[in-house]
């Protein structure tokens, strides 16, 4: 009985520690190129297949083709997540557009907390480094499984 009470206290007292620890917010990593991830693939390039703007234009609207862009042969639907891990060589990455209603404003978020990835292009004059160049590195070091 005192061992199941034991127990009990410290799964409550473990919930209140666990539910008082915010998670870090998610860093910006930068923008996107999306013809390398679409070559690696196999694909020609990139190609939206609706408008820049309007409503929810972020969204299902990129495709990597073959062919030519003026008339392709063949459209894949990728994930904007792939492409930024692809881009970023992190796995711990996520990818949200800035608005919603353009397509042009995906950003690529690091979601490893207390994980800084570095990147070459961190020009402090720029608002939130580029990251075109797919030349970010990340340093792995062996630690506690836990």
């Amino acid at each position: 009985m005192n061992r199941l009470l034991v127990l009990f206290v410290a799964s409550v007292l473990a919930g209140d520690f666990a539910s008082a620890v915010k998670a870090d917010a998610p860093t910006p990593l930068g923008g996107l190129a999306l013809t390398p991830y679409c070559q690696s693939l196999g694909y020609d390039g990139d190609i939206l297949t609706k408008d820049q703007l309007g409503p929810n234009a972020a969204y299902d609207n990129w495709r990597c083709f073959l062919g030519t862009r003026d008339a392709p042969t063949s459209l894949y639907l990728f994930s904007m997540e792939h492409a930024c891990k692809f881009q970023y060589g992190h796995a711990a990455i996520d990818a949200r557009p800035t608005n919603p209603d353009d397509a042009y404003t995906w950003v690529c978020y690091s979601v490893a907390h207390g994980i800084e990835i570095p990147v070459f292009c961190d020009e402090p004059r720029s608002r939130a480094p580029v990251g075109a160049c797919r030349m970010c590195l990340c340093e792995v070091v062996p630690g506690p499984s836990d």
